[in-house]
């Protein structure tokens, strides 16, 4: 994890103080790494505390690792608050309540981001682009915009994850 994050922050700094030309490491990071990693330890230190650790199928604790839905309830969700829920038979049937509701929640969701976020978004950008013209009530404007913007861009997407989660439970 360190790699994705510092190593070009070293060689710059290592650059700058050396005078020396080293490139920078186009490392594509990956989406959610630290999620993961934490993910990872919690399992290992209830493994190494013996704590009703059982040895799971690989493919359920795979998904207990790679299921993003669930990550609205927090940076940590233990592993058998988990997967016992794709260890239950019951779970295996299509719920389509759920998957109404679920295309409500992400509907709303995209809503949110893609016709209020992102019409804020481009009046924000707008103003930022001519700020020689800022007078105080523009200045009002492009805070209450771009405020709004982050918002609804924010609660869009966590509606879109929500949906998403509701439609594969």
């Amino acid at each position: 994890m360190m790699i994705f994050k510092y190593n070009n922050f070293f060689i710059e700094n290592i650059n700058a103080i050396f005078k020396t030309k080293y490139s920078l490491l186009k490392l594509a990071v990956p989406l959610g790494i630290s999620f993961f990693t934490f993910q990872q330890i919690s399992f290992l230190v209830d493994l190494y505390r013996n704590e009703n650790v059982i040895r799971y199928p690989f493919i359920e604790y795979a998904l207990h690792l790679l299921f993003f839905g669930w990550v609205t309830s927090g940076p940590i969700v233990r592993h058998n608050q988990v997967i016992n829920q794709f260890l239950d038979d019951s779970n295996k049937k299509i719920n389509y309540e759920n998957l109404s509701g679920a295309f409500i929640i992400f509907v709303h969701g995209l809503f949110k981001k893609v016709i209020i976020a992102d019409t804020l978004g481009k009046i924000v950008n707008t103003i930022y682009l001519n700020l020689s013209d800022l007078n105080s009530t523009t200045a009002f404007l492009f805070a209450f915009c771009y405020t709004l913007q982050i918002y609804f861009d924010f609660s869009g997407y966590s509606e879109i994850a929500a949906g998403i989660a509701k439609f594969l439970s």
